[in-house]
């Protein structure tokens, strides 16, 4: 079961990486959204997290990464947005949509 390091302003938590649910881009931090509900502030920039996560790990947008194993629905448009088990919506941005759309292949 793999971990990932989150670094915070008061040190760092440690979390399982298939509790991570998104990450949204924060300026020079990212949020990160986990399963319990939780949102933890990360002295890091969301392309940081893009080149370290692996596979469930999808960028959507240039300020969010989603895992796909919360993802719900897709709904087409431009880019469309994913609808997330935890009840929020993601947009996707044309840019990305291909790359979200191979995840699911």
């Amino acid at each position: 079961m793999q971990q990932v390091i989150l670094p915070t302003l008061d040190g760092f938590d440690v979390v399982k990486m298939q509790e991570i649910v998104r990450l949204k881009g924060n300026g020079n931090f990212t949020d990160v959204y986990l399963s319990d509900g939780t949102r933890k502030m990360v002295c890091r920039f969301l392309k940081h997290f893009a080149e370290m996560l692996p596979h469930p790990f999808v960028r959507v947008h240039k300020s969010h990464m989603i895992n796909i194993h919360y993802v719900q629905s897709y709904h087409k448009g431009a880019g469309g947005y994913v609808h997330l088990n935890d009840g929020t919506e993601v947009e996707v941005s044309a840019a990305y949509k291909d790359s979200l759309l191979k995840a699911f292949q």
